[in-house]
């Protein structure tokens, strides 16, 4: 599972960062049902991200179906080619 941590009230750089983040993960979900995304809004559930102790936005998190956290980015820009290289190693290691 990818559980992104985004927001939707904050400057327009980090706002940016969180739009650039949100659409090239859709646009991985759209093309691959491999790994389940969830967009979690960091102002309106700041109870998630402190209980996912998230400091910085957007954060993303690899989480493992045993529920533990298998990488974490924190306020990062994936390019497509990076983000298919993490998602492959992701899958490959927890299968």
């Amino acid at each position: 599972m990818a559980l992104l941590f985004s927001t939707s009230m904050s400057c327009a750089c980090t706002l940016a960062k969180c739009a650039s983040l949100e659409r090239l993960l859709q646009t991985m979900r759209a093309s691959s049902k491999d790994i389940d995304l969830i967009v979690v809004d960091g102002y309106h559930r700041a109870d998630l991200q402190e209980a996912y102790k998230v400091a910085f936005l957007p954060t993303l998190l690899l989480i493992a179906p045993d529920g533990r956290e298998f990488k974490r980015f924190e306020n990062v820009t994936l390019t497509d080619a990076e983000w298919n290289a993490e998602s492959l190693h992701f899958l490959a290691a927890i299968r």
